[in-house]
């Protein structure tokens, strides 16, 4: 489309997440989309960390109902995209619902590296007595990103480069999906 009519695409790709015979607790969005007072929602910035627009205005992301979908939105609270974890099936889906501003006015091109954290919980948990009762201490946890391109306004998602391999027993390095 151009850049005042909206498409709207989906596309799903595989998280690649390994966390061996424990299973999976949770596939999270990180903490950061959380709204903040003193800058409110996180803005979506691409790979060269120019701040992604809709019609000239700002898209900002926050928690749909819950930590796996982030809904990113303009000040006048139109819906640009939606990402959407799916734990079961280990995989991601990114829907384009309205125009992103291309760097280049009436040039179609690749805006690329959009990225978006995540946090992956393995079921490996395990009780210490120097914690109170009742509470659960998580053996494994990683770190990642999902990076989605938008090539003339088609997203484009595809399977994580790198495995999220939580069977080890030392905590897991950050990971980039």
């Amino acid at each position: 489309g151009d850049d005042n009519v909206a498409d709207e695409y989906k596309v799903t790709a595989d998280l690649n997440i390994n966390v061996g015979d424990d299973g999976i607790s949770t596939i999270k969005f990180s903490d950061n989309y959380e709204w903040k007072q003193d800058v409110g929602y996180q803005k979506v910035f691409d790979e060269d960390n120019n701040p992604l627009s809709s019609k000239g205005q700002d898209i900002t992301v926050q928690f749909g109902d819950d930590r796996q979908t982030l809904i990113g939105k303009t000040e006048d609270d139109r819906v640009i995209f939606e990402i959407t974890i799916d734990e079961v099936e280990k995989e991601y889906t990114f829907e384009l619902k309205d125009v992103v501003d291309h760097p280049i006015m009436n040039v179609e091109d690749v805006i690329r590296g959009i990225s978006f954290d995540i946090v992956v919980i393995d079921d490996d948990q395990s009780s210490d007595q120097n914690l109170a009762d009742g509470e659960t201490e998580y053996k494994d946890i990683g770190y990642g990103t999902i990076k989605v391109d938008i090539a003339d306004d088609i997203p484009c998602a595809s399977n994580t480069n790198d495995d999220v391999d939580l069977t080890g027993s030392e905590p897991t390095e950050p990971f980039e999906i």
